[in-house]
Formats: structure tokens, sequence, C-alpha cells
């Protein structure tokens, strides 16, 4: 096989692949074979009907295009292989409809766009800022403050003193559905409870707030505010809202221990306070050790994606957003928990979750660009020693197959890429400039980074909306058909993408309220 690659406008190419009439008169031969082998051909034995009788029944066309289809599909991802290509679109194939001939190369061409190739602002050592690996006395004294809330005690609050913010109360709840019946999952006597812990709805909570001891309430909740609640996503019968009665018997105050001798050795179970402030020390520094690599890499990833000399395409964060998804729903999926559950839990709307989403492909994207420029810059190889590594790595019983396989399936450029992109990373953090600073200023670093991250990517989406064309309105509408031919979980991922509801939906539901929604 040969290839030759063509440079088009901007970054589409043209791949030309051609392969020797050797190839093409063996593929063509076997096929013959399979074909008398796999139908019955009446005065022959399987396996033994002549080429003209086969052409005759079948046409010689069958076979002609079988060939051509498994010539190209076959071919194709080796040659992107050999050319070290990794398009982001579906190629399109110009000579589609063009068949192989006996006794000739077979050449056929295909067109698809490539990463676009940006440089870097600046090639220098990037400068980031790290934690300090010693923690000062103000970090050290946070965590003490922590680790005593741990030990406090209860004690009767004072008379008409109202239960506050995170305050606890010891209370009754007696709680009916919109149909009057008592909801016993919800109902408490005598309970001990504390605000802020999402075991109830938040609308409890904030009565709660100003209520002292003695005083009784009802409140009337509706189902949607109640869903960020622990003990609410197990009520039955999907009540529209909840009437709840609310009687607090005593406000409770926490009372927390001395920061002393005597709490070091009797509650904390230390030989002294320096022995537990040496141990608190002991923790932050281990932590630090064990988080810095991944800190460190972030780093030197946002910096140098902010020299990147260009936007990431649409279509690039477009894939990347699918690859997020995809590993977000699995892990949904192996730890039971519903899409709905997890917004919940996390206080967060669907269209939050999408923006976060977005983000993070944009920032995946940006950053894998700027190590394909620092590498092409440093000319960073891979080489065959890291790849076998790497199906040694693997886990595979066979590894010798598994690589075969890559290889025979033209997939060995995408483990060069993530390797090349790995030794860059490594280049880079190896060089980077790294000031130590407190961990309040690198929060407050971080924090200031992720604003402007933010900033940028709403700029890059309001030039991109205004830039889009006028045609865009008028795109293909999606098909019941088409949707239908879509597995339960691609639905559901694609019902989160446009903030469709999909909790309890069977699929022909879910493909209805899909259409009506991107049909709209």
């Amino acid at each position: 096989m040969k290839t030759n690659v063509e440079a088009l406008e901007g970054d589409r190419i043209r791949l030309t692949i051609t392969v020797e009439k050797e190839e093409i008169d063996r593929r063509i031969s076997n096929t013959y074979r399979d074909f008398a082998r796999k139908y019955k051909f009446p005065g022959f034995r399987p396996g033994k009907a002549p080429r003209p009788v086969i052409d005759s029944v079948l046409g010689r066309e069958a076979i002609l295009a079988t060939v051509t289809d498994e010539a190209t599909n076959e071919n194709f991802p080796l040659a992107l292989d050999i050319e070290d290509l990794i398009p982001i679109d579906d190629p399109d194939f110009d000579n589609a409809t063009e068949l192989v001939k006996e006794h000739e190369d077979f050449v056929f061409s295909a067109t698809m766009t490539l990463p676009p190739t940006f440089e870097l602002s600046s090639y220098e050592p990037v400068e980031i800022k790290l934690p300090s690996d010693e923690p000062t006395e103000e970090e050290i004294a946070e965590r003490l403050e922590v680790f005593r809330e741990y030990y406090y005690e209860l004690e009767d609050a004072a008379e008409g003193e109202a239960i506050g913010e995170r305050g606890c109360a010891e209370l009754s709840l007696d709680v009916k559905d919109d149909k009057g019946e008592p909801v016993n999952v919800l109902c408490t006597d005598h309970r001990l409870y504390e605000l802020g812990m999402g075991l109830y709805p938040e609308e409890l909570d904030k009565a709660l707030v100003e209520m002292k001891t003695g005083d009784e309430k009802t409140l009337d909740i509706s189902l949607d505010s109640t869903m960020g609640s622990l003990l609410t996503r197990a009520l039955d019968g999907n009540p529209e809202s909840l009437t709840i009665g609310v009687t607090v018997h005593q406000v409770k105050k926490k009372v927390l221990p001395e920061i002393d001798e005597e709490f070091a050795k009797e509650k904390a179970g230390f030989e002294s306070l320096d022995d537990l402030r040496r141990n608190i020390k002991d923790n932050i520094v281990r932590e630090r050790k064990e988080l810095e690599p991944r800190m460190k890499e972030n780093a030197c990833l946002y910096k140098l994606a902010e020299r990147l000399d260009g936007e990431a395409p649409e279509q690039m964060c477009a894939d990347e957003r699918r690859t997020l998804l995809s590993g977000f729903f699995q892990q949904l999926t192996q730890q039971g928990i519903t899409f709905d559950a997890y917004l919940n839990q996390r206080g967060l709307t669907n269209e939050q979750f999408q923006d976060d989403i977005k983000r993070q492909a944009r920032d995946v994207v940006l950053q894998n660009l700027a190590l394909d420029a620092y590498a092409r810059h440093f000319d960073i190889p891979v080489t065959q020693e890291q790849i076998d590594h790497e199906f040694e790595q693997s886990g595979a019983e066979d590894v010798e197959a598994l690589k075969a396989d890559w290889i025979a399936n033209g997939r060995i450029r995408m483990l060069r890429q993530s390797l090349r992109r790995a030794n860059a990373a490594d280049k880079l953090m190896e060089e980077a400039t790294v000031e130590r600073v407190t961990a309040e200023e690198y929060r407050a670093q971080t924090i200031l980074d992720e604003i402007v991250t933010d900033a940028k990517a709403e700029e890059a989406a309001a030039e991109e909306q205004a830039e889009a064309p006028a045609e865009a309105a008028e795109e293909k509408k999606v098909t019941k058909t088409e949707l239908n031919k879509m597995k339960v979980a691609e639905l559901r991922e694609k019902a989160a993408e446009v903030g469709v509801e999909a909790e309890g939906l069977k699929k022909a539901e879910l493909v209805d309220a899909l259409y009506e929604a991107l049909n709209k």
C-alpha cells in the first residue's frame, strides 16, 4: 500500500491510498472462494463452483463491490496509521462508487479535517504557583478547629434562643402528602436534628432557623423543592406537594472543648498538644505530597493553554463532551445513581451541569492542542519501547494478540498521540518554574484562574454564536427513526444535553420527549 497526503484549504487534507494489484487479485480470489462456500450453486459441491457460475448467479459486480468495501475499510485506518493522521470529522471518500478491477492497482481518496496546528506565544518554561511544603500556623489552626468540631457536646439553649444557621434541635415532624396520607419515612418524634445536613427539604431548614423552643409551624412544600434532600428521594406515589407540621421541643447548642493539653490527651488520644499539632502538620505535608503531581500537572497545562494562539474547534469540543458524558454516565450506572439524584445531591440544574461539561471539554481540547504545539516545537518522540510498555501494562492475557489487533485496525496512532502528549507534559512539568505560596494564596490564584477561564469561554461562545451562519437555524430536524436506532443509554445522554427529564421514562416515551424537544 502507498499513501500520499495533499494539503487543502485550512485544516483539510486529501489522503490518497494505492492498494497494489497483487493484493486486489488476492482479495478477489478469496472472495470467490468465500462465496462458493457461502452460497449453494446447483450441480456443485460447497466451495467448488467456478467463477463463471458464481458470476452468472450473483453477478460479478457483487464480487467486486465486496472486495472494494473490504479493501477500503481495512486499508483506510492503516493508511491513517502510516501517516499518523487523526481526523476530527468523518472522511469524505471522493470516488466511493468506483469498483476494484482485476490485475490493476486500486486507488481511492478521502478528504478530512485535521486538528488545527496552532503555535504557542512562548515556548519558555511555564511559571506556576504551588502550596508550600510546610503548612503555616494558620493552616494548622484551621485543621485543629475542624478536629475540635468532632468532639462537641450538646446542651439546652437559653430560653428564647433561636435554632440559627446549622443549629441543632430536638423536634417532631408530622408529614402528609397531597392526598392527606401520612408519609411515614419522613415522620419523626423527638428526633435530634441538625440543620444543613441535606436530610430534609431545604425549606424546612430555612423555617427552623428562626424557631425557638416550644414553637410549632406548618409548611407546604412542593415536590420539586424536596428533591434535593436524602429522605424525600424515598417517596412513593409521586406526590406533588408535602405538608410538614413541625414542633420544636428543645433548641440545642454545641459546646466545643478547649484546645489544651487535656483535650489532646483525653479526647484526641495524643501524648501532648504539641504531639497533636505535629500529627496534623505531618498529615497536611503527606496530603500535599500525594496531591502535588496532579496539582502541578493541572497548573502547567493551564499556563500552557493560555499561550495557545487559537481557539478550540467546536467539532473537537463536541467530541470531548461526548467522551466526558459517556464516562460520567458509566460512572453513575456503576454507582447505581440516577442523573436526577446526582444533580439534586450537588444542588445543580441540568443547565449548570451542561455548562460545566462544556467548560471541561473546552479546557481539555485547548490543553491538548497546546501540548501538540509544544511537542512539535521540541520534536518530542514516541519510542517503540514506550508503545510496547503500554501493551505490557494493559493487563491483557495475550499481550501480543492485543497489540496485533491494534496494528491491524490502525489504532496505534491513537496510542502514539496519547504518549506524545504525555511526554510533552512530562518535559513541561520538569522544566516549570515553581513558586511556593501559602495555601490561602494558592486557593485565591486557583479561583482567579477559574474566573479568567470562564470569561474566555463565554467570550468564545459569544463570538461563535455571532458568527454562526443563518442557515444553522435550518439544520435538518431529527426523526423518530433516528432516535429509535439509538440505545437507551445514548438517549439518556442526549436528554441530559438538551435538558429533557429522562427519569422513569421508557424508551418509547423518551424518544417522544426527545423528538418534541429537538424539533421545536
